[in-house]
């Protein structure tokens, strides 16, 4: 299950704080902008709710999970709901081995290769890099020179201008939240705007996938 995820760069967009019917309607002008993964946290009203939704929905690759998962009872709410995936903003072992033990996929927060390390250990599936904007860029391929197998995802402060250098430090996707969804859009319900900020940012990413792979072609000749 995990090898699905993210077998290419993706954006992941952070839903937090919004009511039921609001986060939908977000989803959906995110979805029609080309956004496929949400995170729906679970400090959000009606959290449980909207990952049953869009669990259940007939758009074709949508995915959801949860974040912001404190708790093993709250992992096991999301999941019951239908999350594919748990993150958490912190390394929990219990709450990865439960998440495991449902059958599904494990992002616990890190910060320090120590972290990163026992969270790999415990059976995350991916690293969540957080608050990663402390740190830059460079700081995934710091740890990586050494650690290569880890599977890192940073959050916080990830912006369409700074994506790709994540991307390129060895990120296999990106968590995004304010950046991509401005609060006031929401408010005024200027939904088309919301989905132009994500057709911008789904431009720069396939821009940047269309060069790697050029690249990657010209280096197998």
């Amino acid at each position: 299950m995990s090898e699905q995820l993210f077998s290419q760069p993706e954006i992941i967009s952070i839903v937090r704080g919004y009511c039921s019917e609001t986060a939908l309607s977000v989803v959906d002008a995110l979805y029609e902008g080309g956004i496929r993964t949400f995170e729906i946290t679970m400090d959000s009203p009606d959290a449980l709710h909207i990952i049953n939704r869009l669990s259940r929905t007939d758009k074709p690759e949508l995915r959801v999970g949860a974040g912001t998962v404190l708790s093993i009872e709250e992992a096991e709410k999301a999941i019951d709901a239908g999350a594919e995936f748990i993150f958490s903003p912190h390394f929990d072992e219990g709450i990865v081995k439960r998440v495991k033990e449902l059958g599904c996929i494990s992002i616990p927060g890190t910060f320090t290769a120590s972290e990163m390390m026992k969270a790999k250990q415990a059976g995350a599936d991916f690293i969540k890099v957080f608050p990663v904007n402390h740190v830059g860029p460079s700081y995934l391929k710091a740890i990586q020179t050494p650690i290569p197998h880890l599977r890192m995802i940073p959050t916080g402060g990830i912006t369409r201008d700074n994506m790709v250098e994540y991307l390129k430090n060895g990120a296999v996707a990106v968590g995004m939240g304010g950046s991509l969804v401005q609060d006031v859009d929401v408010r005024l319900q200027r939904y088309d705007l919301v989905k132009q900020n994500a057709e911008g940012v789904m431009s720069v990413l396939n821009e940047w996938l269309r060069e790697n792979l050029h690249v990657e072609k010209l280096t197998n000749k």
